[in-house]
């Protein structure tokens, strides 16, 4: 999340005219996860623009549990697909999400994971380097406290290849993505 696409969560709070216990609830409805960047906490543009939403909404009288959450509106979405002229299906192998919680790093390398096991044998040797470097792409992304969008495009070849357009791309729409697990 860079300064740009961050807003701190005490500007929000100064801004909506909450309190931290109120803030909370507001972000557990809605499945948001603030990033800690030094000892402030900061939310995504579009997680401040889904929580400028539910303040409206909740000003107008309107109770929480009526809040409408759209499959458009979720704060984290993104895809990791497997292509190239090798792959017959349409679009190629692909994973996609649209949820309201980070995806975290281990959930990045099992989606990458996943798209490698659909891809047969020769499909996988046209990409073995591919599938690398869009792992090693996710444990760096972890290691800086996860990713967004503004980092696009990434689309990961082989330097030797035989079908030339063969690939392993991670596309980030929205959100801060591969985030480091939580400590328990």
């Amino acid at each position: 999340m860079t300064k740009l696409d961050r807003v701190s969560v005490a500007q929000l709070l100064s801004k909506h005219g909450i309190t931290e216990s109120i803030f909370k609830e507001r972000i557990n409805l809605l499945s948001i996860q603030p990033a800690k960047v030094g000892n402030n906490l900061y939310v995504s543009e579009e997680q401040s623009e889904l929580l400028e939403q539910l303040d409206v909404h909740l000003k107008a009288g309107k109770s929480m549990a009526e809040f409408k959450i759209t499959a458009s509106q979720k704060a984290y979405r993104g895809r990791v697909q497997a292509q190239g002229d090798d792959i017959s299906q349409n679009g190629g192998y692909s994973y996609s999400w649209a949820r309201m919680t980070p995806v975290t790093e281990q959930e990045g390398l099992s989606f990458i994971a996943t798209i490698q096991a659909q891809c047969n044998k020769s499909q996988q040797a046209e990409r073995q380097q591919a599938f690398s470097k869009a792992k090693r792409f996710v444990q760096n992304a972890s290691k800086q406290g996860g990713i967004g969008p503004e980092a696009q495009p990434h689309s990961f070849k082989n330097t030797k290849r035989t079908v030339d357009n063969a690939r392993v791309d991670i596309e980030i729409a929205s959100g801060l993505t591969f985030v480091p697990e939580k400590s328990s």
